[in-house]
């Protein structure tokens, strides 16, 4: 089992990229309604398998609108991955 593992989603919607739910371990940590005008959620995850160890981070699409148009457009303007939030 690792020593820590955590979630954390966000939205592309035509504002840009806003923050969504986390989770610690599966569990939610912070519960909000997505944005009703998103095209893409992804999150962001990182595990720490033993305290000795350095963590590990990765991406994952969870949801994507079928407006593939809109979806590119908002990538495009926004870019691929939220930063600074």
């Amino acid at each position: 089992m690792s020593v820590d593992r955590y979630e954390e989603e966000y939205h592309l919607t035509p504002r840009g990229w806003e923050k969504g739910d986390s989770f610690y371990y599966g569990r939610p940590t912070k519960n909000l309604v997505p944005p009703q005008d998103r095209v893409l959620t992804m999150a962001n995850t990182t595990e720490q398998s033993s305290r000795f160890s350095p963590p590990t981070e990765g991406w994952v699409e969870k949801w994507r609108s079928s407006d593939e148009a809109e979806v590119d457009r908002l990538l495009k303007q926004f870019g691929s991955r939220p930063v600074g939030l």
